[in-house]
């Protein structure tokens, strides 16, 4: 038995279809009219429309822009015609159509013949509407992000997808590492960015202290690098943001510098000592050395500021430590505990050598005369001096053991004298 076809539509089915989808129009340009479909229309426009349109009915219907256009397509004596408009809708707003037709007879300009279909083509136009204004909006933050980039205070640096071969960079990566934009493309970001591999791995984002940035004159600028992957399409690239901190880090090393040093003269302080000690006494012991300390003072040094004044003191404590520290040897050091009070710390000394060549420099250097612009005299200074770990076994000790033989010795008129448990 012949198997049995599905049933078709019916006739007037078919034509509805069609005619929610495509409008079938008749111009007669001798008569000025529009014969169309109005099921059509009234689908687009919600608009209830006759079967035939006047030429102001119609051109009513389209936006004012389109009026033209539609004009010129109608006058040109092309074989075929096409043209994309916007229709009115009841709500106010457009909607887009596309036309296309052919002519079936010319008998001048004012007698063509066209036959079309119309076809609605909004949602296509509204997405290509949308593809534009995203491309806009892309070239747009393109442009922003140069701009932003190239006037960064910061340097930026931005790497393939390994991490390593440089892709671009802004002026300030120029200016602060001294290269060219051209000789920067040739370099790799090992040869630039200079730091631990753990520091500088190139999945890693995120933000990298204490870096240093190569420049072309060789100098190693500290940095901090800001890391961040960019996906662009299928791969990434890495940026890679260096500011530049030279200037924190010197104000650190200034404030780091006060903490230790003395202000006036410029040697080590009572805190920078102790730990110079810590260090000298463990050498002392890996060595079996000896750690020798001198203690001194300046003598009637409250003499030379009241008589002189504070200014001639200060300069009579410069000229001391400028003496001392040229009395020494590089591995030691001269410190100011405060007032006229110094310390030399004499480190990994030989217990079987006597110490006296470098004590006797100390004594001769302090008796040359001072010539100051205030001040022309002979300073003399006291000197205690305790060893570890013949005499003293601790730092609290070597210091208080030296400042004992100190006074010991301004009290008897000494240059010099070496502390002894006897002579405490």
């Amino acid at each position: 038995m012949p198997m049995s076809s599905a049933p078709l539509l019916p006739d007037h089915r078919y034509l509805q279809i069609l005619q929610q989808h495509f409008g079938a129009w008749h111009w007669d340009s001798g008569q000025h009219r529009l014969h169309c479909c109005p099921l059509w229309l009234q689908h687009l426009t919600d608009i209830p429309l006759p079967a035939t349109l006047g030429l102001r009915t119609l051109l009513r219907l389209l936006h004012a822009q389109d009026r033209l256009l539609l004009y010129q397509r109608w006058r040109a004596r092309h074989e075929n015609f096409w043209c994309e408009l916007r229709l009115l809708q009841q709500n106010g707003s457009y909607r887009w159509i596309r036309l296309q037709a052919c002519r079936l007879q010319d008998g001048g300009d004012e007698a063509v013949q066209l036959v079309g279909l119309s076809s609605d083509i909004h949602p296509q136009r509204q997405a290509e509407e949308q593809i534009y204004d995203l491309c806009q909006q892309l070239q747009q933050s393109e442009a922003l992000y140069r701009a932003l980039m190239q006037h960064s205070s910061d340097a930026i640096f931005i790497f393939d997808e390994s991490g390593q071969r440089l892709t671009t960079c802004n002026q300030r990566a120029s200016d602060l590492s001294g290269y060219s934009a051209e000789e920067l493309q040739r370099l790799q970001r090992d040869q630039l960015i200079i730091g631990s591999t753990a520091k500088l791995d190139p999945c890693g984002n995120g933000l990298h202290h204490d870096l240093q940035l190569r420049c072309r004159d060789g100098r190693l600028l500290p940095v901090d690098v800001s890391c961040s992957r960019v996906p662009v399409g299928a791969h990434s690239l890495l940026q890679c943001v260096l500011h530049d901190i030279s200037s924190r880090k010197a104000t650190e090393d200034q404030l780091r510098h006060l903490a230790h040093h003395d202000p006036l003269t410029g040697l080590p302080n009572r805190l920078l000592l102790r730990d110079r000690l810590e260090q000298a006494l463990r050498k002392a012991n890996r060595n079996g050395s000896q750690v020798v300390l001198c203690y001194l003072d300046v003598d009637r040094f409250k003499q030379i500021n009241d008589r002189f004044g504070h200014d001639a003191g200060d300069c009579v404590l410069c000229e001391v430590a400028r003496r001392l520290r040229a009395c020494v040897r590089a591995s030691d050091t001269v410190a100011r505990l405060g007032g006229d009070e110094f310390v030399a710390l004499l480190q990994d000394i030989d217990p079987h050598t006597p110490f006296d060549s470098i004590t006797d420099k100390l004594i001769a250097q302090l008796r040359q005369p001072f010539t100051l612009p205030c001040l022309q005299n002979n300073i003399s200074c006291s000197i205690g001096i305790s060893i570890y770990p013949r005499t003293s076994q601790t730092i609290d000790q070597l210091l208080n053991h030296a400042d004992s033989a100190m006074y010991q010795a301004k009290q008897q008129g000494l240059d010099l004298q070496i502390f002894s448990p006897k002579t405490r």
